[in-house]
């Protein structure tokens, strides 16, 4: 999340399009990566405006049944939205 100018609807439509991007010497890959990423695990990545100004990028994963640590997942519930700085 962030508090910058955000990006605009035009923008935000080809973000995570391969190739596309608005900052020069950029290879627009970087979000179209990510994107892919999500969903060859049955994720999503999108972006929403935040209200407060800037942009809000989110991805999430399914929830799986799988643990390889061993504990118990209703153990240790996991929080919906992670803020990466």
């Amino acid at each position: 999340r962030d508090d910058g100018p955000g990006i605009s609807k035009e923008i935000s439509e080809d973000l995570f399009r391969p190739f596309k991007t608005t900052k020069e010497g950029g290879t627009g890959l970087g979000l179209s990566i990510v994107a892919r990423i999500a969903a060859a695990h049955g994720g999503t990545a999108r972006v929403e405006a935040n209200p407060g100004g800037g942009a809000i990028f989110r991805v999430r994963w399914p929830q799986s049944d799988l643990n390889p640590f061993g504990a118990d997942k209703r153990q240790v519930p996991a929080p919906e939205t992670v803020y990466v700085p």
